[in-house]
């Protein structure tokens, strides 16, 4: 393959890569907070159960913030969110194939060390 293969390979490899982590993360930090809503919805039904004053358990959540959304929880704008978890993404790609074309060219030069030995 000519360098031209490969740099249009990286481009596509890229333009499938990078979202998809980001949609990974933001589904991973999604399920965190979710997790975190039903010990609190649990601890606000068992608290309505267990109390003779039976306190509403929605307004027990909604006072805990149990009801928002995740920017509303990390405190940022989407496109201020997806914008940064882009970059990085971005950012880990451009370095992974930098990590991965210093070894290709580090193994080259030992390789080629050995050849001209022969």
């Amino acid at each position: 393959m000519r360098a031209k293969g490969w740099v249009r390979l990286w481009i596509v490899l890229t333009l499938l890569g990078v979202p998809l982590v980001s949609e990974l993360q933001f589904q991973s930090e999604s399920e965190t907070w979710n997790d975190l809503d039903k010990i609190t919805i649990e601890q606000c039904v068992n608290q309505e159960f267990n109390n003779p004053s039976h306190p509403d358990a929605l307004e027990c959540g909604r006072k805990l913030g149990v009801y928002k959304t995740f920017f509303e929880r990390e405190n940022i704008k989407p496109a201020l969110y997806w914008a940064e978890s882009l970059g990085f993404s971005f950012l880990i790609d451009c370095f992974l194939t930098a990590l991965i074309i210093g070894v290709f060219l580090v193994a080259r030069w030992v390789l080629r060390g050995f050849a001209t030995a022969r």
